[in-house]
């Protein structure tokens, strides 16, 4: 402990390793977002999962993930890096290398004749304190070549009600650019109907966490059949995230869900075995 006069600090070994780990991470990531604009090792990857149709299984489009490979400290979470990039400001460089990133494979894969539809990517509630960020985003995917219609833009239900009418504005001017929202998480926020009802998102995604035990819970059951009632009834498309099992798989489909997402589909996959197994589904 160390005595400041008027407080003290304690400092533990264990706190020692994490704050030693927290600041290795923060500059390794700094480093791999310079790096990855340069020729040479490349250390953050984009991976996409497939969302598909529950009517007939055909896809409908995929969800851009982020994944890193540090040189010394080996594969690190989204889980970590992604909380930390928010803290320290990184997520805002982070969102826009994913953008550009993801709107130049779309461009690509387009040019080699790959359909595939459209890929969803998140984006931080940070990220809304800019007022100009619906128009970053655009300009963003303008200058690429790729077109907007080929992009989606994630959120959560949560960063939504953290600044809602910040939240409406940003969604409305995406939108009326031809951008297509997707809220994510959903049912793990305090969003009330009336306010969903003036949200122009198109999707509404249910969180896994209610999907996870929908085969041995009524509860569960019940409360996502609900939800998938009442967001048709708001006239949006229903997304059930983490689908694991072909028992899932059937009780949503059952219960009209438009689209699902989760292994039971696959696994996040590099852009190569994407190319390869829409290539095979078209050939």
């Amino acid at each position: 402990a160390k005595n400041n006069n008027k407080a003290y600090a304690f400092c533990t070994p264990e706190l020692d390793e994490e704050g030693k780990r927290r600041l290795e991470i923060e500059q390794g990531l700094r480093k791999a977002l310079i790096e990855n604009n340069k020729t040479g090792p490349v250390e953050l990857t984009l991976v996409y999962q497939s969302k598909h149709y529950l009517h007939d299984n055909s896809i409908q489009g995929y969800e851009v993930l982020i994944r890193w490979q540090h040189p010394e400290l080996g594969i690190i979470s989204p889980s970590e890096f992604i909380p930390l990039a928010e803290q320290t400001g990184l997520i805002v460089d982070l969102s826009r290398w994913v953008i550009t990133q993801a709107s130049l494979q779309a461009l690509q894969w387009e040019k080699d004749g790959i359909k595939f539809k459209n890929l969803a990517i998140k984006i931080s509630a940070i990220e809304l304190i800019n007022f100009e960020l619906a128009q970053n985003i655009i300009s963003q995917i303008d200058a690429t070549g790729a077109q907007r219609e080929w992009i989606e833009i994630e959120m959560t239900e949560s960063a939504v009600m953290k600044m809602p009418d910040v939240s409406i504005k940003f969604i409305e001017d995406l939108v009326n650019a031809g951008v297509l929202v997707i809220i994510d998480s959903f049912g793990t926020g305090h969003s009330s109907i009336s306010y969903l009802k003036t949200l122009p998102a198109s999707y509404l995604k249910i969180d896994q966490s209610f999907i996870k035990n929908i085969i041995t819970s009524p509860e569960d059951q019940a409360v996502v059949q609900a939800m998938i009632s009442m967001i048709h009834a708001l006239d949006k498309k229903v997304i059930a995230a983490g689908v694991e099992t072909p028992e899932q798989l059937q009780f949503l489909q059952e219960s009209d869900c438009d689209i699902a997402q989760g292994y039971c589909f696959s696994k996040p996959s590099l852009a190569e075995q994407v190319t390869l197994y829409i290539s095979q589904i078209f050939n």
